[in-house]
């Protein structure tokens, strides 16, 4: 694993930054992040950086924000 590489060199990782697709959120559960329902959010994976800490998941807001919009300018196109 990714991490576990990472965390023998020294690298510290302190987040996974990822959009919301459901490979990235089926990849978030096993890796023990909870992102689905709001009354049981665990936003930490179950194994920790070099320094021992948590290392959290971070959703790109920007990204999702951006395919929003490409979805409203589409959906314009297609309703004029």
């Amino acid at each position: 694993m990714a991490v576990k590489e990472l965390n023998e060199t020294g690298v510290v990782v302190t987040n996974i930054c990822c959009d919301n697709a459901a490979s990235n959120i089926s990849m978030l559960n096993k890796l023990g992040a909870k992102m689905i329902d709001p009354e049981n959010l665990k936003p930490t994976i179950d194994l920790t950086n070099a320094e021992g800490e948590s290392i959290f998941v971070v959703l790109d807001t920007s990204h999702l924000i951006k395919v929003k919009i490409i979805i409203i300018i589409i959906f314009s196109m297609f309703t004029l």
